[in-house]
């Protein structure tokens, strides 16, 4: 004999099942098989049915039903006596107690078993991924909609600000080409002052230049009678107005 649970089962035994039995009269249901070479102990089998859907699927309708009941019995969490039947290679159960002809043993001490993480197949992954993309898209699309419904408004206040900007900045470049202008202005209004004080000057000159040559041909014409001939005349006369010219140019 060896010990499987702590049951002393017949070395025929190849495999074991675990059933949960809530009440008396109902019929027990499987919730465990394994090879007994696996090494079993009862943790190791409370930790894995802790992770089957089908079970906790199984627990939620027996609470439903009434058959489970008690406050401390949860979808999360339940309690109850297991009990486990030795299997022989022809599938048949092992006879534990050859006294009695005992095939099944129940545990004196109820198992309690806690909803762990559920391992998802690849499918499972894959549907939550897309149903979290789909859900990132749709908040992407309310955001973007958003967005755009702020965007005129966004538009109309940056173009205000610019339109504000560059007239201040028109004004003040207007302003400071006046001032430059003015100070541009200044010194040539003085030059031309300048050139038109010349200007009369030079013509004051010429004129009482030419005042004093015209006196001279007068005086000299109402003297005596000029002694000299038609031909010195000329040249005289020629000379004076070259003096003339060179005294209005100069």
């Amino acid at each position: 004999m060896r010990q499987v649970l702590g049951v002393s089962v017949p070395d025929s035994v190849v495999s074991v099942q675990v059933r949960a039995s809530l009440t008396r009269k109902g019929r027990p249901r499987v919730i465990y098989t394994a090879d007994v070479d696996d090494g079993l102990d009862q943790q190791q089998i409370i930790d894995t049915i802790s992770m089957d859907r089908s079970f906790w699927g199984w627990v939620t309708s027996q609470i439903q039903s009434g058959r489970l009941t008690g406050a401390d019995q949860t979808d999360d969490c339940v309690s109850f006596r297991v009990s486990c039947v030795f299997l022989n290679q022809d599938g048949n159960a092992a006879v534990i107690d050859q006294s009695t002809g005992q095939t099944v043993y129940v545990f004196p001490s109820p198992w309690e078993f806690s909803k762990g993480p559920i391992a998802k197949s690849e499918q499972q992954s894959l549907v939550e991924v897309v149903d979290k993309l789909t859900h990132l898209l749709a908040d992407s699309n309310r955001a973007i909609v958003e967005s755009h419904k702020v965007l005129p408004e966004v538009m109309a206040r940056m173009l205000k600000d610019v339109s504000e900007q560059g007239r201040a900045s028109t004004v003040s470049a207007t302003e400071q080409a006046a001032k430059l202008l003015t100070a541009m202005v200044e010194p040539l209004k003085t030059q031309l002052t300048l050139i038109d004080r010349h200007s009369a000057n030079e013509t004051e000159r010429a004129n009482k230049s030419t005042d004093a040559v015209i006196r001279s041909l007068n005086a000299d014409a109402s003297g005596a009678k000029d002694p000299r001939g038609d031909e010195e005349k000329l040249l005289d006369t020629m000379e004076r107005g070259w003096r003339f010219i060179k005294t209005v140019t100069s």
